[in-house]
């Protein structure tokens, strides 16, 4: 069964004219129906003037998103004498107080409904020369304004059509090719796609070779992925990520001891940090930019037992197709593979160098039906060259979601960076057996842009060992340091990061803090004897 999108009009004439979205099981009318499968019936070359519904039934979903209210509709139909059914998945985007509480990714999942998908779907009929559907379900309906009133999401119902959810016993390498081939499927017309806008739009000739095409140009409306690259060109965002980065690995850990393991190997390669961010960001990766699921975790990918006719043989296949598209933005594939991977990859009969050859065989794969090679994208042709881009883009992706978004995002770095002085010469104290008290925690909220923050980390942490993160740190560490070992004295790195020229200005701020400390602990012996020779007169006048 082939997959399409709908041709989809979703404002047709005026506003008024929409059906409402239902709110209560009541709402399914016939009216209803009709009205929101009229452009389904047409595209099915049926007269939506002869069609006749007979029953709706409806019932809330099993499985409820945290986004929307969804529901499974039955709707009963007679068109020329013959009865059929059409079932469908409605979804209701959630509002609160009488606003909007999801706005944007419901205007970016209509995005992807009403232009990209549509396009993207338009550009493999014409383009691709191999059997290729995008892994998109059938889509009937879909409006979105904001007006609470109007707002709903109408896609074929999957479970009607053999596809089933995933669960822990599909957790083989059988799905996880199925998933790879699906989300390499994305990838690879999101990328073929690029390049084709770029040829039509600079109109270049046959014999000149274009460069790599820029994905926020063709598709503007999504969010684009800030690349590190470009973050470290900002001498600013350097230098506060080098300050703020040990203080914010000792907040983590103060705030959740589970994580110690991960920040203590972290702390190592503080030195090192800015260049090897820097080299990580050199190897390619910014040549796999292109559209992306954004929340490609397994759940979000149905499946189902498909017969494949090839010759004359026939034998059976395996079929994925992605659902909620309300993640979706501009960057490196690397975040949809993190989201992916790791829950295949608990199970012993899945490795991550399979995972990671058979996805770029099969990017391969997609690139050729387009008549476009890896070449065309400065991209190696070779599995293990192109395997060490990816587990490149692992690294940047943690360090990107774990590290440095969050510290650029700190309200109140220069109280982390305080406080963790204090931690410092607490702990110094301590072991030195000087009586000492832990200073006061920073507020959390001028720390972590989201109370969530901890969890995700936890999460992000173990993805990042399993993936393989944490060796391809220190390789490249080990790599920086041998070679810092054996620079001929007064050679010129080419990565040293001479903007880093700050240590004055906290040794200044420490000198204050020591000040005021001891401000503070003589005005804490002062009152101690005040209160005590307080203490003494009043005895002395009780005995009087």
């Amino acid at each position: 069964m082939q997959y399409k999108v709908c041709s989809i009009s979703h404002r047709p004439k005026m506003n008024e004219s929409l059906p409402k979205s239902p709110t209560t099981l009541e709402d399914f009318t016939k009216k209803w129906a009709h009205s929101v499968l009229e452009d389904y019936w047409n595209k099915a070359e049926l007269d939506s003037n002869k069609v006749e519904v007979k029953h709706v039934t409806a019932k809330l979903n099993g499985l409820q998103g945290l986004l929307s209210t969804t529901y499974i509709v039955d709707v009963t139909y007679e068109y020329e004498e013959e009865e059929n059914i059409k079932s469908i998945f409605v979804k209701i985007p959630l509002r609160e107080d009488g606003l909007n509480t999801y706005h944007e990714a419901n205007l970016r999942e209509l995005n992807m409904f009403t232009e990209i998908l549509p396009k993207l779907q338009e550009y493999l009929v014409d383009k691709c020369t191999d059997i290729l559907q995008l892994p998109i379900p059938e889509l009937i309906y879909c409006n979105y304004t904001g007006d609470g009133i109007r707002d709903m999401f109408i896609l074929e119902n999957l479970l009607k059509a053999d596809f089933q959810p995933f669960t822990d016993s599909l957790r083989t390498k059988e799905y996880l090719q199925s998933c790879l081939e699906c989300i390499a499927q994305l990838h690879g017309t999101g990328l073929a796609y690029m390049f084709s806008r770029q040829d039509k739009e600079k109109g270049e000739k046959e014999s000149e070779k274009p460069g790599i095409p820029d994905a926020k140009s063709t598709f503007p409306a999504l969010n684009e992925q800030s690349q590190i690259q470009d973050i470290l060109q900002d001498k600013e965002n350097k230098k506060s990520i080098r300050r703020n980065y040990l203080p914010f690995l000792k907040f983590l850990e103060t705030k959740d001891p589970n994580l110690s393991n991960f920040t203590t190997y972290l702390a190592k390669i503080d030195k090192n940090l800015i260049k090897i961010l820097q080299r990580a960001g050199k190897c390619g990766t910014e040549n796999l930019v292109t559209l992306c699921h954004g929340d490609a975790k397994p759940d979000n990918f149905l499946f189902r037992r498909i017969e494949i006719e090839l010759d004359d043989l026939s034998c059976e296949g395996l079929e994925a197709i992605l659902i909620d598209w309300q993640q979706t933005f501009l960057g490196n594939v690397t975040n949809d593979l993190m989201w992916l991977l790791p829950t295949f990859l608990e199970q012993a009969d899945s490795s991550l160098e399979f995972a990671l050859d058979y996805y770029f065989i099969q990017l391969k794969n997609v690139l050729a039906s387009f008549e476009r090679t890896l070449e065309d994208f400065n991209l190696p042709d070779n599995s293990q060259e192109f395997q060490k881009i990816l587990r490149s883009g692992f690294t940047l992706e943690f360090f990107s979601s774990i590290i440095i978004n969050p510290i650029l995002k700190m309200a109140d770095p220069a109280g982390l960076r305080r406080w963790h002085r204090k931690v410092l010469r607490h702990e110094d104290r301590f072991k030195n057996g000087a009586k000492t008290r832990a200073p006061a925690d920073p507020d959390t909220d001028n720390i972590l842009h989201s109370p969530q923050f901890g969890k995700f980390a936890n999460l992000y942490c173990k993805v990042a060992h399993i993936l393989g993160v944490f060796p391809q740190i220190g390789i490249i560490n080990v790599e920086i340091v041998k070679e810092n070992m054996f620079r001929d004295e007064g050679e010129k790195d080419e990565e040293e990061d001479n903007e880093d020229v700050y240590d004055d200005e906290e040794a200044e701020l420490s000198e204050e803090e020591e000040e005021k400390e001891k401000q503070v602990e003589n005005t804490s012996v002062f009152s101690r004897l005040y209160s005590w020779v307080i203490g003494l007169l009043g005895l002395c006048n009780k005995k009087n």
